[in-house]
């Protein structure tokens, strides 16, 4: 409503113009602007109450890639309240370049390989294109990050931001590898506790047969020496070839109780010996040893335990013969006294078996093969890793059905016995002891060996340099008598 006041000629008022306006529809509009625009700003608050809470680390980019935004969530997990203090005015590549972020295989992304400048190129990163990543945050966490990323247009479709979601699987990825570093402890404990049971079953075998034997010929010989002390009527010569049979008989029941009893020693020294290569208490008794006879001497005795088999030695030449190396002698025997043992073991009886002595030079290509094998796989625990000019290689050769390729490292282990040979026996610490003993004197084991093809089981000992060769004399000059006629 509005007044106007109307005058006349004199200047007095004469009367009042009044001026109704309906303003209700206009009224109407600026409420419901009002109410439209406090409807928003709450729209607002609750985006950014949800903005701010989620679970998730969420950065909004302008179309230069700076970030316009953050929530906690990403700031907690990037730790940028540690971040330097000029962080947001860096340009992108500078600022992701602190966070050094590295794919899965481990290669360092560039900067135009991030999800973000991806995003601004139009790309959208979501589900199984997210971009899988680990980074460092700034107060020095490893992160593992799923980053799923889109450009943000605005109503022409012009791309004017980006907006990149960062899933951490951090926690998520520790549990998981727990998990299967669990699960890997558990069949390993599977594996070791059927590998005791096994053991526990062989070893029990092992033990038990010798020790009925040794009961057996016990019984044997005192029922025969009872014998003996019962008096009978006899003729004297009788009763003198009663005893002489009987006694023989009691003789042969005292040897079987030896050899079972030196059986019985053996399997406990095995497992004797494996305790003190567990504790690193297996000790050498190192002095001069000449190899070639010891290596004559222990096929000597195999060949006394079976003298069914044909071992065959091959001749040293001079200067293995006269060869003497720094060892325990006692440990190097029982070292090819398992060889031989396992090679009439596993091969058959009609089947010579070969022990082949050596002594190994070094040339220089060896040598830097050896060099480079050592560089490619530092592990090496073999002869390269400590090697020397000169070694000595003792081998034992059978006919026997061979180990599998897959098989042969295994061998070496304790309780290990090759599945691909039938009717394995013993308690699987033979070889495994040799190993030891082997790399005691800084030396090495191997098998050369196929299905079907025999096993070659060697060892090799580091060998003092080879003596000097004698400087060559000159040749004798002719006499002058000798010349002219």
């Amino acid at each position: 409503m509005s007044a106007s006041l109307v005058r006349d000629q004199d200047g007095q008022p004469a009367y009042v113009v009044v001026h109704l306006e309906d303003v209700t529809p206009r009224k109407q509009l600026e409420q419901e602007r009002e109410a439209a625009r406090a409807e928003a700003e709450a729209q607002a608050e609750e985006l950014d109450r949800i903005f701010e809470t989620m679970a998730d680390g969420v950065i909004v980019y302008d179309a230069e890639g700076q970030t316009a935004r953050t929530n906690a969530a990403a700031r907690t997990l990037l730790s940028l309240q540690s971040a330097p203090p000029n962080y947001y005015a860096l340009p992108g590549a500078a600022r992701t370049a602190l966070f050094q972020t590295y794919t899965l295989a481990g290669r360092l992304l560039a900067p135009d390989e991030l999800a973000s400048s991806r995003a601004l190129r139009g790309e959208r990163l979501t589900g199984a294109s997210a971009l899988e990543i680990t980074s460092r945050a700034f107060d020095g966490r490893e992160l593992a990050l799923s980053v799923s990323a889109a450009p943000l247009r605005n109503a022409d479709g012009r791309i004017v931001g980006a907006v990149a979601i960062l899933h951490d699987h951090t926690e998520r990825n520790r549990l998981m590898q727990e998990r299967e570093e669990a699960r890997a402890n558990e069949l390993a404990l599977r594996e070791v506790n059927a590998r005791l049971d096994t053991f526990a079953a062989v070893a029990a075998h092992d033990l038990r047969s010798p020790v009925g034997v040794t009961r057996l010929a016990v019984q044997r010989a005192q029922s025969l020496l009872q014998q003996l002390s019962t008096p009978k009527a006899r003729a004297p010569q009788t009763a003198r070839e009663e005893h002489t049979r009987v006694l023989a008989q009691v003789w042969q029941a005292v040897e079987l109780t030896q050899q079972s009893l030196d059986r019985q020693w053996r399997l406990m020294q095995q497992l004797l010996d494996v305790t003190q290569a567990r504790q690193g208490a297996l000790t050498l008794l190192r002095q001069p040893v000449r190899v070639a006879e010891l290596v004559r001497a222990t096929v000597d005795d195999q060949r006394l335990l079976d003298p069914n088999r044909v071992i065959e030695l091959t001749e040293p030449d001079a200067d293995l013969a006269s060869l003497t190396l720094d060892a325990d002698p006692d440990r190097l025997s029982q070292v090819l006294s398992n060889y031989l043992a396992n090679a009439v073991r596993y091969s058959p009886e009609d089947q010579p078996i070969t022990v082949t002595m050596q002594v190994l030079d070094q040339t220089l290509d060896q040598a830097l093969d050896q060099a480079l094998d050592q560089a490619l796989d530092p592990g090496l625990d073999q002869m390269t890793a400590g090697s020397c000019d000169r070694a000595v290689r003792v081998a034992v050769r059978d006919h026997g059905a061979g180990i599998a390729p897959e098989e042969q490292a295994g061998v070496w282990e304790r309780f290990q016995r090759a599945r691909s040979v039938r009717e394995a026996r013993g308690l699987g610490l033979g070889l495994y002891i040799a190993r030891t003993i082997i790399e005691l004197h800084g030396g090495q084991v191997g098998v050369d060996s196929a299905v079907g093809a025999g096993s070659n089981f060697w060892f090799s000992l580091p060998a003092p340099p080879a003596p000097p060769a004698p400087p060559a004399l000159p040749p004798r000059r002719a006499s002058r008598r000798r010349a002219r006629s």
